[in-house]
């Protein structure tokens, strides 16, 4: 399975973008800082222990300079040092809905690792 997240021009202090499945539905947004946003390319993910949040969260491997990125719920630009926001909701530089977005795309992934199915993100 591949996602992919199109970003959209930055703006204020926050990139959005949306993610989509493999057949191009709309998953959620995304939100990024902008000076530290995930170069474009393709990441392969994991799903790992996330000593910060304690719990299971997506881990992008392979980010050029990078460790421990990952996605998971924030509506801020404050809420991230460079990993990827999701909400299902667009608001004035913030995502409403961060952890509605989180729980299903978790299982998404999680249901293509059980399934033996490689899954990356394309960020561009």
């Amino acid at each position: 399975m591949i996602l992919t997240l199109i970003r959209k021009p930055s703006e204020n202090d926050c990139t959005f973008g949306e993610l989509t499945d493999s057949d191009g539905n709309l998953i959620c947004y995304t939100l990024e800082r902008p000076e530290v946003q995930i170069p474009p390319g393709q990441y392969s993910i994991e799903m790992t222990w996330s000593p910060r949040f304690s719990r299971i969260l997506p881990l992008l491997d392979s980010v050029p300079g990078r460790t421990d990125i990952r996605i998971h719920a924030g509506n801020w630009p404050r809420d991230t040092e460079g990993c990827v926001l999701v909400g299902l909701q667009l608001g004035s530089n913030m995502l409403g809905q961060s952890q509605a977005a989180l729980g299903p795309l978790i299982a998404l992934i999680q249901q293509a690792l059980d399934a033996h199915d490689e899954v990356s993100i394309s960020i561009s």
